[in-house]
């Protein structure tokens, strides 16, 4: 399964678009200034929102669009169900996007992976808390373990955290009682282009296959699979 991506595009906002995003600065980090534009529209009456960040000038001066969204969110309204079929749920995304208001109309299979957040329901019952005590007690290679008292447990590297938590408990939905999700968000474009051996990398280069064999390898370096 797939949760959160964040994709780009070498494409810019039109200046009317524009007259309803939020327009920042941040410092640089040789002292100068960088200018950004924010967009955080509702598309469902759940309050699920998309983030689309503009920025006028990327490091090689070039426009660069980028929109993250949580996928099952968009879908379903939570995101504890598993998705379907990838080219099913980027034609129900592009749907929506068609309708956003102040924004350039986008295709999910154009944009170039940035972010990947891929995901795994276990079915546990009511042992969730016991599993998140004992994987805590793990070490995961050349990661940092982080473990939150009653809510998770985190594998941290510098582009990439791999975690263990209630589900039930982070959504507050009922129907996730007894899921343990193991979740791992790859955060660096560089790590997903070597993962996916592909230069720009799009959802369509994400496979069920793909998906399982990245999660089954954290749990055989955190000596879990199988046992």
């Amino acid at each position: 399964m797939i949760d959160t991506v964040r994709v780009k595009y070498p494409i810019s906002p039109d200046p009317e678009q524009l007259k309803y995003w939020i327009h920042k600065t941040t410092t640089t980090e040789t002292g100068g200034t960088r200018e950004y534009y924010i967009y955080n529209p509702k598309v469902t009456e759940d309050e699920v929102s998309l983030r689309y960040t503009y920025y006028p000038f990327d490091y090689n001066y070039k426009p660069l669009l980028t929109l993250e969204l949580s996928l099952p969110k968009l879908l379903y309204g939570n995101n504890y169900q598993m998705l379907g079929s990838m080219d099913g749920t980027i034609t129900i995304a592009n749907l929506f996007f068609d309708h956003i208001p102040h924004a350039p109309i986008l295709d999910l299979a154009e944009g170039i992976l940035i972010r990947l957040d891929m995901c795994y329901n276990h079915q546990v019952g009511e042992a969730v808390d016991d599993y998140i005590r004992a994987i805590g007690n793990l070490d995961y290679p050349h990661r940092r373990t982080k473990y939150h008292r009653y809510e998770g447990v985190e594998f941290r590297a510098k582009h990439s955290t791999s975690k263990f938590y209630n589900k039930q408990r982070e959504s507050g939905c009922q129907e996730a009682y007894g899921i343990l999700r193991q979740e791992t968000s790859i955060l660096g474009s560089k790590d997903i282009q070597r993962l996916l051996g592909k230069r720009k990398p799009t959802l369509l280069d994400v496979t069920y296959d793909f998906v399982m064999d990245y999660l089954k390898d954290d749990l055989r370096k955190l000596t879990l699979l199988d046992n």
